[in-house]
């Protein structure tokens, strides 16, 4: 065969192709656009409804496929209907396994059908298609129980529009939908099928079927099946319903006999468990074990404090928010519950939940401890978490409070305020003290050798005569001394003042003595000018009126000197001299008396604030001399001495009980006095 001639035969191909293909879909037009053709008895009309179901199918690969029960008038399953689904799943099972129909052969190890039809002409048969053979047709009850199974709402199954994720979830390409019309004398049956992937309707085809007398009683029958309804747990006052039927659950389960196949709705209620409603697709016998689930009313809590830990029953928390507050649901019935929070003894109540749902207020009592409390000052105000509290009169409080952080604050015046945390898990004592508030206070004084004092306690010298330091509020007592100086104390109130300017007075040196002699059996104050004889008795004593080193000498008519305080003899002649007691020459009531070295006497007594060096060395000469001749020249050195000092001048004192020799005498005291830093009297007498 020629190229050209080749050529034209492949175009007559294609031509022939399109022409038979024309002609199938213009005959499908006209089967389902006008009804009217001859009625066939049932077998030959459901071969034609199967073939024509095959017919166009090499376009599209559909291997497993599913028959729905017909919907009709009514909608309710008839015997027909499950009789007429079952016929087509058998057919179509049939053409599965390659039989002849229409015929259709299949092709040598191809799988597919080819399916002839008459040329116009009549004198040959055209192929139209190459169909694959479906590999497996899913069996009615086997459909249901994968719809049951897969929890699909039985309303979207009989809908094109939504069937398509029905059919992948029951595993099939495609989903065959009967129809079925009743014309009177004949029945109109009409079946799509139609993709579960795209949800497009692939074919279809219609066939009248001749209304005979069997057909008409399977009409008129609906199929039956036996329920078995079991209730877990089993109570009495159980209701079911089922069919339009009710009955009352007596022992563990009840049957119901004959349910109409189809669509059913299981309905179960008992009191005080939720109602339970189950829709299925019934098309044998079936039993069901129902679960009641005990209803479930909302517990409300409010809780305090809002971070405590609510359970119920033992293991269920209730979330709270940052208020304390929370919700849960749970079944009707009695429950526990059960509250604890840091700080807070645990909580626990049962109670009942019913229809209604139920708030329960939780207000958690916290753990309460001993806590008592000092604050100094006593007259401080004390704040226990912001709240004042009364302190007695030594600064404290006691109380009973709860566990957890607390805040101590204390104020006083002229104090610092402090805050104090306080965490309390125990008992507790606790002490407070307010630092005193500080200012500045500034002493310039008068003169230098000055030491300032402030409560007792010496400021320290910032810069010559200034003596500084930061004083807390309040009263204080300030003194400034200085040897040879009055005294100077004030009373101040700080920070009322803060400086002071103090110029200390030189302070008279004073010494009282007293000064008796004895003539002639009585006893007579020696004074001035005095006429006293040979071995005549006399005694001198000297009392500090402040610290001081004094010294008493005595020089005789011959310049001699003696040395009568301080006297190494006896212990209390010692230097300094403390202020307050006589102290006599000679002690212990003794008399001195007077030698045969005849003229005028002198005694001297000398006083200072420091020890005098010179007057110390005198003494420890005195303590070395031998003979007269070195009194004399001694004596002459301390006229020298005496020579250099101030004189201090003399006043009368107070009279001085004295007992020389168990006498009893009132001596005339005399202070003497002197504004220098050193000084001397003497008391001149004659010695006949």
């Amino acid at each position: 065969m020629g190229f050209e001639a080749e050529t034209k035969l492949k175009y007559l191909h294609k031509v022939l192709a399109k022409t038979g293909l024309m002609i199938f879909v213009l005959s499908m037009i006209i089967v389902f656009a006008n009804p009217a053709f001859p009625a066939a008895p049932l077998d030959q009309a459901l071969d034609q409804l199967a073939a024509d179901l095959v017919e166009g199918l090499p376009l599209h690969k559909v291997e497993r496929v599913a028959v729905l029960d017909p919907r009709g008038p009514g909608d309710d399953v008839s015997e027909f209907g499950v009789f007429l689904v079952e016929e087509m799943n058998r057919r179509l099972t049939l053409l599965k396994a390659g039989q002849r129909m229409l015929e259709s052969k299949p092709e040598k190890d191809s799988g597919y059908f080819t399916v002839k039809a008459p040329n116009p002409d009549g004198k040959s048969s055209l192929s139209l298609s190459k169909i694959k053979v479906f590999k497996s047709v899913v069996e009615r009850r086997r459909l249901y129980d994968l719809i049951q199974q897969k929890r699909i709402e039985l309303k979207d199954v009989f809908d094109p529009e939504t069937m398509a994720p029905v059919g992948k979830m029951v595993g099939v390409d495609g989903l065959v939908f009967l129809t079925v019309r009743d014309l009177g004398p004949e029945l109109l049956v009409s079946a799509r099928l139609v993709s579960a992937v795209e949800g497009a309707i692939l074919t279809g085809g219609k066939a009248l079927i001749e209304k005979d007398d069997p057909i008409k009683v399977m009409l008129t029958r609906q199929p039956g099946a036996d329920v078995l309804v079991m209730v877990d747990p089993p109570r009495e006052g159980v209701s079911i319903w089922l069919a339009g039927k009710e009955k009352s659950l007596k022992k563990e389960s009840v049957t119901f006999k004959d349910t109409p196949q189809g669509i059913q709705t299981l309905i179960v209620k008992a009191p005080c468990f939720e109602t339970c409603k189950l829709s299925f697709y019934l098309t044998c016998n079936r039993s069901f074990n129902i679960k009641l689930e005990p209803k479930r009313t909302v517990l409300q809590v409010s809780v305090n404090p809002a971070d405590a830990k609510v359970l119920v029953d033992g293991g269920k928390a209730i979330p709270l928010d940052a208020q304390g507050t929370g919700s849960i649901t749970l079944p009707a019935g009695v429950h526990a519950l059960t509250a604890s929070a840091k700080g807070y003894p645990a909580f626990s109540r049962t109670f009942e939940l019913g229809r209604l749902a139920l708030t329960l207020p939780i207000d958690l009592e916290k753990t309460k401890q001993k806590v008592c409390i000092a604050v100094y000052p006593g007259q401080a105000e004390a704040f226990w978490d912001g709240e004042r509290v009364a302190l007695d009169a030594d600064g404290r409080f006691t109380a009973l409070v709860h566990q957890g952080p607390h805040t101590l604050r204390a104020r006083a015046k002229n104090h610092i305020p402090q805050t104090m945390p306080v965490k309390v898990d125990r008992d507790l004592n606790l002490n407070l003290s307010l630092a005193a508030k500080k200012h500045p206070f500034e002493v310039r004084f008068t003169p230098p050798e000055a030491v300032v004092e402030l409560d007792g306690r010496v400021l320290p010298v910032s810069s010559p005569q200034v003596a500084f330091a930061r004083i807390t509020a309040g009263a204080h007592t300030l003194q400034v001394r200085a040897p040879g100086y009055d005294e100077f104390k004030k009373d101040i109130e700080i920070p009322n003042i803060a400086r002071q300017e103090v110029k200390l007075a030189k302070r008279p040196l004073r010494l009282e003595f007293a000064a008796i002699y004895e003539q002639q059996g009585r006893i007579r104050n020696l004074v001035q000018g005095a006429r006293l004889y040979s071995n005549g008795n006399y005694a001198v004593a000297v009392k500090a009126l402040e610290n001081a080193y004094v010294y008493v000498f005595q020089i005789d008519g011959l310049g001699k000197v003696s040395q009568l305080f301080p006297d190494p003899l006896f212990k209390e002649h010692e230097n300094p001299v403390q202020p307050g007691a006589w102290h006599w020459m000679p002690p212990k009531s003794h008399w001195a008396y007077l030698d045969d070295a005849k003229g005028m006497e002198r005694i001297y007594f000398l006083a200072s604030r420091r020890p005098s060096p010179e007057l110390e060395n005198l003494q420890s000469s005195l303590l070395l001399a031998k003979d007269e001749l070195m009194l004399a020249s001694l004596g002459k050195d301390l006229v020298e001495q005496v020579s250099m000092r101030g004189r201090a001048g003399v006043r009368p004192a107070g009279k001085i009980k004295v007992t020389p020799k168990g006498k009893v005498f009132e001596a005339a005291g005399r202070v003497i006095e002197s504004c220098g830093a050193e000084w001397v009297y003497v008391l001149e007498f004659e010695h006949k």
